[in-house]
């Protein structure tokens, strides 16, 4: 998992490297597809699980970025994931470089050599949005005016999964519910965990494989991967396997197809009881395993 996706149109290549180096001296882990060839099923792939991978977006607007159909559909992802974008005007002016998508999104200006001064500002907002500590008097991009109507049920949805897990697993007895889009668990070893993830639309489990070490973790994503038909059949459904080499965790996924996710809140029993025998399901078959790694 990423700390942030940038994105930008190739027009503004050297604005970005220097914004991604910056922000990598700051300690933030930052995915772009400078290392890809544009417009292959490869690139686009990469795109849509470092999106998924992703804590936050970094958009660059400009002019070509507004008429580019690569980072209107980014942006357009990423809502769609609810994550937290982070509009950025580097070139051009507001008319020609804002898309509809971010007009009423506040915006940093790094335009007319602000670049030092407003890159500053994003570092202290992107780790205050992160978790690290920020100066609360510095500019406020990440702050939550009017928010979505989805944090206010998150802590519902979560509280009737529980409920309703209840005399059917333990996993998760011992969470409290939060606004988060996950919530996560111990999966019997140390760096390894159980996640549930709602969202407007969809609902996602996962085992996610971060150990604080890189090899590690590719060596137990792999020990694991080489009974993939075993677990499959197990378990019951094609599961994704997201290896994720440019990152240090590992993911083994199970989307639940054909859920509404927040949206529809008369469908949460039915949605919720998918989610927990599933979740029980891949803590039955991948446990065992996970103890013998």
């Amino acid at each position: 998992m990423s700390d942030v996706f940038l994105s930008y149109s190739r027009k503004d290549m050297d604005i970005m490297q220097k914004m991604r180096d910056v922000l990598g001296k700051a300690g933030l882990d930052v995915w772009t597809d400078q290392e890809l060839e544009p417009g292959t099923p490869a690139w686009q792939s990469a795109i849509s699980n470092a999106i998924e991978e992703a804590r936050c977006v970094v958009v660059l607007l400009s002019p070509e970025a507004k008429t580019s159909k690569w980072v209107l559909r980014e942006i357009g992802y990423a809502e769609d994931w609810e994550l937290r974008i982070f509009p950025i005007l580097v070139r051009g002016g507001e008319r020609e470089s804002v898309p509809l998508l971010l007009i009423d999104r506040q915006r940093l200006d790094l335009r007319d050599n602000n670049f030092d001064a407003g890159i500053h500002q994003l570092t202290s907002a992107l780790q205050r949005w992160l978790g690290a500590e920020g100066s609360a008097s510095e500019i406020e991009i990440t702050r939550e005016r009017d928010m979505p109507e989805r944090y206010e049920k998150r802590p519902e949805f979560w509280r009737h999964l529980i409920e309703r897990s209840k005399g059917r697993t333990r996993l998760f007895a011992d969470i409290s519910p939060s606004s988060d889009y996950y919530m996560g668990t111990g999966a019997g070893k140390s760096g390894l965990k159980f996640h549930y993830y709602i969202y407007v639309r969809r609902a996602v489990l996962d085992l996610y494989i971060d150990a604080k070490n890189y090899t590690l973790n590719k060596q137990y994503f792999d020990k694991l991967y080489n009974e993939r038909d075993q677990i499959e059949a197990e378990f019951g459904h094609p599961l994704d396997w997201r290896r994720l080499d440019d990152n240090r965790a590992s993911r083994i996924v199970f989307a639940l197809d054909g859920s509404d996710g927040l949206a529809t809140p008369k469908s949460w029993d039915a949605l919720q009881d998918r989610m927990i025998d599933s979740m029980i399901k891949l803590d039955k078959v991948l446990r065992p395993r996970i103890q013998n790694l």
